[in-house]
């Protein structure tokens, strides 16, 4: 009796190793935009949050009718509002409120410079009207953004680029 080798679908080596090398060259091309892209979105979470920070400044100032203080720590890499008053953490500690920018993984965003008419700090008066006009900018990478503080109304503005 002749025997018959049933034969099952699989995939030769060559097959695998073919795959396998376009998997990676795809991989290799996506990567440069995939981290330019992370840099962008890093860059644009920093942006909203300091400009959200900036808007709570201003309407704390006009509800409490006092002034408040945002000062930017471009060397420590972090802002605060001291006059918000002490916050909770999560563990259960007072603190000012204080939002660190350099090394964490919620932003990984670095605080390039910050300038108020020659000081690092803008304050709201009782009425919201900051005392100085100013640029905040920050950056991860080739992503960068600056934040415009203008008087008329306090409003906020950015501009996000690349390098």
């Amino acid at each position: 009796m002749h025997r018959h080798r049933q034969r099952t679908a699989a995939f030769s080596l060559i097959e695998l190793v073919l795959v396998v090398a376009i998997i990676g060259t795809v991989a290799m091309v996506a990567r440069p935009r995939m981290l330019s892209y992370v840099e962008r979105e890093r860059v644009r979470a920093l942006d909203c949050r300091i400009k959200l920070d900036l808007a709570l400044a201003r309407s704390e100032a006009i509800k409490r009718r006092t002034p408040i203080t945002v000062n930017f720590n471009v060397l420590g890499g972090y802002y605060e509002i001291p006059g918000m008053g002490e916050v909770s953490t999560l563990d259960g500690k007072k603190a000012v409120y204080r939002v660190e920018l350099s090394g964490k993984d919620q932003y990984a965003a670095d605080l390039v410079s910050a300038n108020f008419g020659g000081t690092t700090q803008v304050t709201y008066d009782a009425f919201g009207v900051p005392d100085n006009v100013g640029i905040v900018t920050i950056g991860s990478g080739t992503a960068q953004s600056t934040i415009t503080v203008e008087t008329t109304g306090g409003d906020t503005k950015s501009v996000l680029s690349t390098k």
